[in-house]
């Protein structure tokens, strides 16, 4: 619950954070309250913005509204958020104490502003939900050793495949440092058993990713995939035109070919042929 205590005859004024809302549609806020007798009377204002334009947009929704002060009153209202307005946030004014240096205080709870045309039922903000602290049923797996950025390293010299298959890399994910000339890098393995193990590391932007597995027990060894195809020296990146030009080389005949005579000679039929 949220009090707006007020002991001057000047109004003071509470703002929620500020939401995104759709230009030209209707909202509904609603909110349950109550306030002292001491209270003159409030005001609720939504205070839009224009994010392009960078200027407000503040209009009066509800004026010199008073709650009763014996029970929690539910209050509704329905506006239209104007044209010019993506975003804005409520606005309730404590507009002072009937009694100079007396306490006028607002009592408010379940705030709630929805795209709405009537209000609906009361729904907590997500910001509102606690998590749960009970870890004794979350699947737990170290990902890093102590002062480590991985989990287990395989010395230089020692066949990767069998490093990962061995009992030092855990079932689950892990992050594995290939120590082999040629292949250092850090490794994101998946290993549901040693019979089956992924494993990929990126490389360069321009050369793509490295990737190993086991399946069914045999290491297919380290494989790459790029993004630049080369040919005949060009390169063709991921964001170019597939298409490659290349150029066609004709072969010429001889030039004792040349040299010989082609003569065509018309049948009855109307074809021709050639000699």
């Amino acid at each position: 619950m949220l009090l707006l205590r007020n002991s001057d005859t000047k109004e003071v004024t509470l703002s929620p954070d500020a939401i995104d809302v759709i230009s030209g549609a209707t909202y509904t806020v609603q909110f349950d309250g109550f306030n002292n007798s001491n209270l003159v009377d409030a005001d609720l204002w939504f205070i839009g913005h224009d994010y392009g334009n960078k200027t407000n947009t503040n209009f009066l929704i509800a004026e010199k509204f008073k709650l009763s002060s014996l029970k929690c009153d539910h209050v509704s209202y329905t506006f239209k958020i104007p044209n010019n307005v993506d975003a804005g946030n409520l606005r309730f004014d404590n507009n002072g104490s009937i009694t100079q240096g007396f306490d006028a205080d607002l009592y408010l709870t379940n705030i709630k502003m929805a795209q709405e045309n009537k209000p609906g039922p009361y729904s907590k903000s997500l910001l509102d939900f606690t998590l749960g602290t009970d870890t004794s049923k979350w699947q737990k797996q170290e990902i890093f050793k102590s002062g480590s950025w991985s989990y287990a390293t395989c010395p230089n010299g020692t066949d990767f495949g069998n490093f990962l298959k061995s009992d030092t890399v855990p079932v689950g994910f892990s992050i594995i440092r290939d120590e082999n000339s040629g292949h250092i890098a850090d490794w994101n393995i998946i290993k549901e058993s040693s019979q089956f193990i992924y494993g990929m590391t990126s490389k360069s932007i321009a050369s793509g990713v490295d990737y190993v597995q086991v399946y069914n027990g045999t290491f297919s060894g380290y494989q790459s995939t790029g993004n630049d195809i080369k040919v005949t020296g060009a390169v063709v990146n991921g964001t170019d035109s597939p298409i490659v030009n290349k150029k066609l080389q004709i072969k010429l005949p001889s030039p004792e070919s040349l040299s010989r005579m082609v003569h065509q000679q018309e049948s009855q039929d109307g074809t021709i042929k050639v000699i």
